[in-house]
């Protein structure tokens, strides 16, 4: 209101920015579009074609969290343009390129997705290796590669995205808990399922510390937590972390909540296969009527392919968290 008063429009636009960049981070999404197009529109009446691409960029990350991708892709025509027309600076050209990667990602385009992610960190390469959108954009990079298949390259890239995190943050910062969750999931990926314990183990510890005993950050860590112990045959545990997960997130979201579908099913599984009524299995083993319990990806470069096996699901890295670095 204070800068609406002044009826200055550089400071009218600024002043909308930023409250889309808050209100997007608190998931006040339909808000956000709104204070987004008026700063994106303000700025470029001001000739502020950077803060007009930056706004328009943002607004590309607002309507592909509301699954609008066509609308996204005139957002991001209209940011591309801005962007060109003052000689396409470098951060800003790859703030576009991230938010492009997310949009290919959520579109299932994964070839575009990594293409664009690739991009991105090029443009950042001069700017040092140490900032929050690195991290972001190789634990997006990791992702990517874990979904297309290429093993070597998630665990490569999620170990380079948890040392730049470390160093960033330092051993116990929250901010690393996403990370560690992608880099479990690709050393799962390649049969290594006792680092992926430790390395969940660790998140978990963050998360308890950080976040508390019951919230869903921790309910979400669980989830992977029970698939490792499923993979090792630890199926009492397994179980037991799933019933924590679901009783976090019933706790919070009621008994119908859509969100608690994850957790349900990976407990439903658990419990089929599981040797809990009696019936041994061999010790150490997975139940081999189930075949493989990772969530691998398949001939079409996404989860749970194949050979009609029913995977354990993961849960979205850094779910219950909200992080700056990203549009």
């Amino acid at each position: 209101p204070e800068a609406e008063a002044t009826g200055y429009a550089p400071l009218v636009a600024e002043a909308s920015y930023r409250l889309g960049v808050l209100q997007r981070l608190t998931g006040e999404i339909q808000a956000a579009e709104t204070s987004l197009t008026r700063a994106a529109n303000t700025a470029e009446t001001t000739g502020d074609d950077l803060l007009s691409a930056r706004a328009w960029t943002r607004l590309l990350s607002a309507a592909r969290a509301r699954a609008h991708y066509e609308e996204a892709e005139r957002y991001a025509e209209q940011a591309r343009a801005k962007l060109a027309r003052i000689g396409n600076p470098p951060e800003a050209l790859a703030f576009w390129h991230s938010n492009l990667g997310d949009l290919a990602r959520a579109r299932g385009d994964l070839p575009a997705a990594r293409r664009h992610y690739e991009q991105a960190l090029a443009l950042y390469e001069p700017f040092g290796k140490t900032r929050p959108r690195i991290v972001s954009l190789l634990g997006s990079l990791s992702y990517v590669f874990y979904e297309l298949g290429e093993r070597d390259r998630a665990r490569e890239t999620a170990q380079q995205a948890f040392s730049v995190a470390e160093k960033l943050y330092g051993p116990d910062h929250p901010e690393l808990v996403s990370v560690l969750q992608r880099l479990a999931a690709a050393q799962s990926f390649l049969g290594q399922y006792q680092e992926a314990l430790a390395l969940l183990e660790r998140a978990l510890a963050i998360t308890l510390h950080v976040h508390g005993a019951s919230s869903d950050a921790a309910a979400g860590v669980l989830n992977d937590l029970a698939l490792e112990y499923m993979l090792l045959g630890q199926k009492k545990r397994a179980r037991t972390a799933l019933e924590r997960a679901l009783a976090i997130r019933e706790a919070k979201l009621g008994p119908d909540h859509p969100d608690l579908a994850t957790v349900l099913t990976n407990l439903a599984q658990v419990l089929l296969h599981s040797d809990l009524r009696g019936h041994r299995q061999p010790r150490g083993g997975v139940a081999p009527l189930s075949g493989d319990f990772r969530s691998a990806p398949s001939e079409s470069g996404h989860g749970g392919g194949g050979s009609g096996r029913r995977p354990l699901g993961r849960e979205p890295a850094g779910r219950g968290r909200r992080s700056t670095a990203r549009g």
